[in-house]
């Protein structure tokens, strides 16, 4: 009977452990400096879940020149990409729409630019202003102003506190210096944008729905305006109709007072 070696006798516990794999965006992250700029496998970049929020979508016509320019002159300015919490991925934070082209193109690498934010803010507010130059309504103030702050997240932002004192004109002094701060305004100009918000409600509304429910939205607002028209004008028939039912039982009850003058059951 031939003999086993010792090695193939040593139990799972004493033999070498595997190394355990590091994640692709981990490894890439490794040595990569804050606004510094690297190759990067186009497989390991996702779109930021914040950018169609705060800046809409190109419409068909710009998005397809946008890709042919991209196809005939490459890509002119690199991506700039944030780490998500875990690290695992890489979020696009300026350059969703050159993202969605060159995976259509079928592009393998692109040039990146490592970023890092010390809030979210800040992050929305470089989201914003690297696509300050596409039509987009979020070139007003105020849109600017609820895209970064959405008065969901912050309502004592927008909070009316005239005539009140206290702590939290405290806190909305602090947070109106915060926002003068990031934006670059000056607290005057702050404070007037943010009445502009609180006059017009329906720019926060705007300015915090995606494209598909802002579609539903503008749907179910046209379909409102046509019903509050058959309403107006079923009120203005029942109006008519229900003095129409007037005249008729002021005619009917002549017609029964002539019947009882004579006796005659009409």
């Amino acid at each position: 009977m031939a003999k086993l070696k010792v090695s193939s006798l040593r139990s799972p516990e004493s033999a070498p452990a595997a190394a355990i794999p590091i994640p692709p965006t981990q490894r890439l992250i490794r040595g990569w400096e804050v606004d510094t700029e690297r190759v990067v496998p186009l497989s390991l970049l996702e779109h930021h879940p914040d950018n169609d929020r705060i800046v809409p979508r190109l419409g068909e016509t710009d998005f397809h020149s946008l890709k042919t320019r991209i196809e005939k002159e490459g890509l002119q300015e690199p991506l700039h990409v944030v780490q998500d919490g875990a690290g695992s991925r890489l979020l696009v934070v300026s350059g969703n729409e050159r993202l969605r082209a060159l995976r259509l193109l079928r592009v393998q690498e692109v040039p990146a630019i490592l970023k890092e934010f010390s809030s979210s803010e800040e992050m929305r507010n470089h989201i914003l202003s690297a696509n300050l130059g596409r039509k987009n309504p979020s070139r007003n103030p105020a849109h600017r102003l609820l895209a970064v702050f959405p008065q969901a997240e912050y309502p004592r932002l927008y909070e009316n506190l005239q005539g009140k004192k206290g702590e939290v004109v405290e806190q909305q002094r602090a947070m109106r210096d915060r926002v003068s701060t990031l934006f670059g305004w000056s607290l005057e100009f702050t404070n007037k944008t943010i009445r502009k918000t609180q006059r017009n409600k329906t720019v926060a509304a705007t300015i915090t729905l995606d494209p598909k429910a802002k579609k539903r939205v503008d749907q179910a607002r046209t379909e409102l305006k046509d019903i509050r028209k058959r309403l107006t004008s079923l009120e203005k028939d029942k109006d008519k109709i229900n003095a129409e039912i007037a005249s008729l039982k002021r005619q009917a009850s002549v017609r029964q007072r002539i019947g009882a003058k004579f006796g005659i059951s009409l």
